[in-house]
């Protein structure tokens, strides 16, 4: 049986990351796997971070892309390249755990509902026991919390999927993607107990570069910003929030499109 898998990162004016996660990921890829790698921008020190591991043997192309264009073009000029039965991605702020792609690989050989599938972008500490039990599925014997969605790092997903949903529409991101999967009749979730990634960004991590507040004004990204969040503390509180709210939202991807999505949004606008 074929199991390789094709891997995506995409990497963008983050120097220090990319010298910690680039390697890692090499590091957990197996004989066959391949990694693609896509740079966004003109940042020296970040190509020089890419460049050194051009020829490692599980590199397959390395692409450099003097304008940031984000997501949607890297990821499906990656899905129209790579060839491998599994697809996966991987963010430049993502530390990958060991045997991360046998262990998802594996739920989807035993499991044909199995669609995507991805290690955990948080602490182990924030899953609720009695929260992920509500939300929990059975994929070929194996545990899955079950979600609409999973975040765009750290999961792999079965080429069948991309080949029945195609690309990423012009406006969509990795999110609507997942409910496109999920109504095609696939499932999405986060193998249990989790596989968990070192998410660098999240404060709490060794390697974050969110150590003090002034850190957070230099380097917060549009989210953190459009919310206000300009210290560590409120950094770290909101990323306690969105773990929380991964275990508590709904796992039928119906509940976030038409009507029942805009009462569903509009309930956590009025949420203190």
């Amino acid at each position: 049986m074929d199991n390789h898998a094709d891997i995506l990162m995409i990497t963008y004016n983050r120097a220090g990351y990319v010298r910690l996660s680039l390697p890692r990921l090499l590091e957990t890829c197996r004989p066959d796997d391949r990694v693609w790698v896509w740079h966004n921008g003109t940042h020296q020190e970040t190509i020089d971070a890419v460049r050194e591991h051009e020829g490692h043997p599980n590199i397959a192309q390395v692409h450099f892309s003097n304008e940031n264009l984000k997501l949607r073009e890297p990821t499906n000029w990656f899905w129209a390249q790579a060839g491998a039965p599994f697809l996966g991605k991987v963010d430049d702020d993502c530390l990958m755990p060991d045997g991360w792609i046998d262990r998802l690989i594996e739920i989807h050989n035993d499991s044909e509902q199995a669609g995507i599938l991805s290690c955990w972008p948080f602490l182990a500490q924030d899953l609720q026991d009695d929260l992920v039990a509500r939300k929990m599925v059975r994929l070929g014997g194996h545990a899955v919390m079950a979600n609409p969605w999973v975040g765009g790092a750290g999961y792999i997903m079965k080429r069948q999927c991309q080949e029945r949903c195609g690309p990423l529409g012009e406006t969509e991101g990795f999110t609507t993607y997942c409910m496109r999967v999920c109504r095609a009749g696939w499932a999405v979730g986060w193998p249990m107990p989790p596989l968990v990634m070192d998410h660098m960004d999240d404060p709490r991590s060794q390697h974050t570069v969110f150590k003090t507040d002034a850190d957070v004004l230099a380097h917060r990204g549009l989210t953190a910003t459009w919310r206000g969040i300009d210290t560590v503390a409120g950094m770290t509180e909101r990323v306690r929030e969105a773990a929380l709210e991964l275990q508590t939202g709904s796992s039928d991807w119906r509940d976030y499109l038409g009507w029942r999505g805009k009462v569903r949004r509009a309930v956590r606008r009025l949420a203190p």
